[in-house]
């Protein structure tokens, strides 16, 4: 027999394909007689391939034309409505082939097909730059090589299930009630079951949930993105601290199910659109934004505003009523001025630039509060009793826990040493911990977030007298607070210092009516905002500490300003709130650093550390040593004694600090004058 026969037609000319061959039913019926030799006979190693040569093939050559025709047949998918032609123990080996049960698994034999040399088209062939060919190139069919066959055939399969699975992407979660995938900015009634956004849909978009969400749904999409975009090392995934890849994903992804269906925008288009807004960008950023499918337009995301600010006044004004069917006043309000400066950039004849000043306020969600922590009438009769005036500077002090202030400062100062010093890097957690221990914890708060609502601004004068009322009745009246509601109850609205004033001068000048609602007797503010009493106390501090530019008084704020390279406040009255706190932070750790210096009898606190004659302290060490320092340093005592030199020299060891060089102000003019420091 010619040993060519068995490869009849087999390798074809270049560019040509085998005529279609229409399998017979004999072949059907007369396959499985061939199947005990060529699936049930034990050849063991390569040993079989000498036998399949000479044998089998000459079979398979001779009955079914070539060896895909036999493998058509053998793999024949037979018709649901028709007669299977196929015996018995032919389905049955095939069965087991495709349903793993054997040792060899389909994936092997279409791996050794995939690799074998003869499935790969030569680089001179045409067919060579047909890997992974996407349908509109050309189609698994028409190829002739099995390894671009293969590829493009996988190709397009993957292809289809990138869609498929970005299809599901954008309908909603069946699995999750909750899902945000089809978030509506708006509704106009019409279309049923439209889950419109609100606050709390927002909140649940953040990044990590997007990418389980993500993974969970659509996991090939995932993978995909995957290998495209996360960096490996030596095989393995790392995840970048900068521009990590699931962050990307998230991304790319989002724009993608964007792209298939403009109303799934819940996830990251809606949000990112919102926050664009809050940042003020610009309109072309946002136009480039909507148009690669990030975020979505900016109409869409103020009429997505006017929705949230609708539906969360209506569960402001729900909670409201609850709070007061209950006996209570669960929301506190919180208001400021804000300006706007309109500047007329068409100049025509009676226009001019303008000052828009109105009154925005926010109220906040108040948690953990007594039942009757709001009851109007107690409050009043406590007021009649006049308590208040045992109230002195000295009860005030007396309740100050002096020696608590004095260890958590200690531990600050340790804080300071341990975060500047590297060879002390390694006890920064122990100082957390301190921190976090039971001794340094007065109130442990329980962790929450807090809820704020935003009320519409008015144009009113919040520091005017009328312009403060008609604020207060109006912010009430988008609350849902009348006259009945607050009869009986506290309300607390609180602002800087210019607000709380007006505040009291609308209850001292309309203390005689009668009724609590018309002499806003209900208004309590705990007074001034913390924020504000900081900044004032902030601007005190540098009215009394800062002294001229070229000051070189060693005790003055500017010679240390001068000293560290950091501006000057140049309105000492009104100073610019971080850039000045953070350079005091910075003088007073440039003063504790030097406190430390000399305590460890050293020039270079860092090279003292460096040494390796140096013992590194324990933090209860460190502690123990800044306690001394403190009190030393920078306690009332302390400052007397930096006075005094009497007082210096009567002070015990633990008291006494190395005295410095005597230091002469300089002469101003003819006067001889010192320079006085201000306290």
């Amino acid at each position: 027999m010619d040993p060519n026969y068995f490869y009849h037609d087999a390798h074809p000319a270049p560019g040509t394909r085998l005529a279609p061959y229409r399998v017979p039913s004999t072949h059907l019926r007369r396959s499985p007689l061939l199947l005990p030799a060529l699936l049930y006979r034990p050849v063991p190693g390569l040993q079989c391939l000498a036998p399949l040569s000479q044998l089998h093939l000459g079979f398979i050559t001779k009955d079914f034309r070539s060896l895909g025709t036999f493998l058509e047949v053998l793999f024949h998918v037979r018709d649901p409505n028709a007669t299977d032609p196929r015996a018995n123990n032919h389905e049955k080996a095939v069965t087991a082939f495709l349903q793993g049960a054997s040792s060899i698994g389909a994936v092997d034999i279409i791996e050794l097909i995939y690799r074998h040399p003869q499935s790969r088209p030569p680089k001179a062939h045409p067919e060579y730059q047909c890997y992974f060919s996407p349908p509109d190139v050309s189609a698994p069919t028409a190829i002739c090589f099995a390894r671009p066959a293969l590829s493009s055939w996988a190709l397009q399969l993957v292809g289809s299930e990138m869609h498929k699975q970005i299809g599901t992407l954008t309908q909603n979660d069946p699995a999750d009630p909750n899902d945000i995938t089809q978030l509506r900015a708006s509704t106009n009634g019409r279309a049923k079951h439209i889950r419109v956004a609100t606050w709390n849909n927002l909140a649940r978009a953040s990044t990590p949930w997007m990418a389980g969400m993500y993974k969970r749904r659509a996991p090939a999409v995932w993978y995909i993105t995957e290998c495209m975009g996360a960096p490996t090392v030596k095989g393995a995934i790392v995840v970048r601290k900068r521009r990590p890849h699931p962050t990307i994903q998230v991304g790319v992804i989002s724009s993608l199910t964007l792209s298939r269906n403009r109303y799934a925008s819940g996830y990251l288009a809606l949000p990112l659109a919102i926050w664009q807004f809050a940042c003020q960008s610009h309109v072309d950023e946002k136009r480039v934004m909507s148009r690669f499918g990030l975020s979505v337009h900016d109409s869409t995301a103020r009429a997505c505003l006017d929705s949230l600010t609708e539906s969360s006044l209506t569960e402001l004004r729900k909670s409201v009523a609850d709070g007061i069917a209950a006996g209570t006043m669960r929301w506190q309000v919180v208001l400021d001025n804000v300006q706007q400066y309109c500047r007329q950039r068409d100049h025509r004849i009676g226009r001019a630039d303008t000052l828009k000043i109105g009154t925005a306020a926010t109220a906040i969600l108040l948690e953990d509060c007594a039942p009757d922590a709001f009851d109007l009438q107690d409050h009043l009769d406590r007021v009649m009793q006049r308590e208040r005036k045992e109230l002195t500077v000295d009860t005030l002090l007396a309740d100050i826990d002096w020696d608590y202030i004095q260890e958590l400062m200690a531990l600050h100062w340790v804080l300071i040493l341990v975060t500047f010093i590297p060879q002390l890097a390694h006890l920064r957690k122990d100082v957390t911990a301190l921190f976090n221990s039971d001794k340094m914890t007065k109130l442990r708060l329980r962790w929450r977030i807090a809820v704020f609502q935003g009320l519409g601004t008015n144009a009113e004068r919040e520091t005017e007298t009328q312009g403060m009322m008609r604020t207060i009745l109006d912010f009430f009246q988008q609350m849902g607070l009348d006259e009945k509601a607050v009869n009986n109850l506290i309300v607390m609205v609180r602002g800087d210092g210019a607000s709380v004033a007006a505040m009291w001068r609308i209850k001292k000048f309309l203390a005689a009516h009668p009724g609590h609602y018309k002499a806003f007797r209900y208004l309590v503010p705990p007074g001034p905002e913390i924020w504000h009493t900081r900044w004032t106390q902030l601007n005190a501090l540098a009215t009394n500490h800062y002294d001229s530019v070229a000051s070189a008084d060693p005790a003055s704020l500017s010679k240390s300003a001068a000293a560290a390279g950091a501006k000057r406040p140049s309105n000492l009255k009104k100073v610019d709130f971080f850039p000045t706190s953070r350079s005091m932070e910075l003088f007073f750790e440039a003063r504790v650093l030097d406190c430390w210096r000399l305590s460890f009898k050293t020039d270079n606190v860092i090279q003292y550390f460096e040494s390796p004659r140096t013992t590194i302290p324990d933090v209860q060490t460190l502690w123990n040593s800044a306690k001394l320092l403190v009190r030393r340093y920078a306690s009332q005592d302390a400052y007397y004694n930096a006075l005094n030199p009497d007082l210096s020299d009567l002070a015990n060891e633990t008291m006494k600090f190395p005295r410095g060089t005597a230091w002469a102000a300089r002469r101003r003019g003819g006067w001889g004058k010192r320079q006085k420091l201000r306290l």
